[in-house]
């Protein structure tokens, strides 16, 4: 560094000169700031787009919850129509063999 009292220079430039340096490292600092300002907007952004993909995440595995449980009703109304068909056939099966007899009885070959 060179010592401006060596220079020649007058102390009024010497405070203008002080001055210029001072508004450079003003100027250089608020560009930093907004830097930062404009990196923080952006790692927000990042959180709310993380935020909605967890949200959409949550909705669709409330859909794939609830398509379960409507296949698990399924399911259980196809057992439950299943479960009054058997009586029903059961009914039916002695009564279809008595009218095969009844036929063979009738019609004997």
């Amino acid at each position: 560094m060179i010592p401006l009292a060596s220079t020649g220079v007058s102390d009024e430039d010497k405070g203008k000169i002080v001055r210029e340096i001072a508004f450079a490292v003003e100027e250089k600092q608020n560009a930093a700031g907004e830097i930062a300002f404009a990196v923080e907007e952006k790692q927000n952004a990042v959180g709310e787009i993380a935020f909605a993909v967890e949200e959409k995440q949550n909705a669709a595995g409330e859909i794939a919850f609830a398509m379960k449980e409507k296949q698990n009703a399924a399911g259980e109304i196809a057992f439950a129509v299943e479960e009054k068909r058997n009586p029903v056939r059961e009914i039916a099966f002695p009564v279809e063999e008595q009218a095969k007899s009844s036929r063979e009885i009738a019609f004997p070959d």
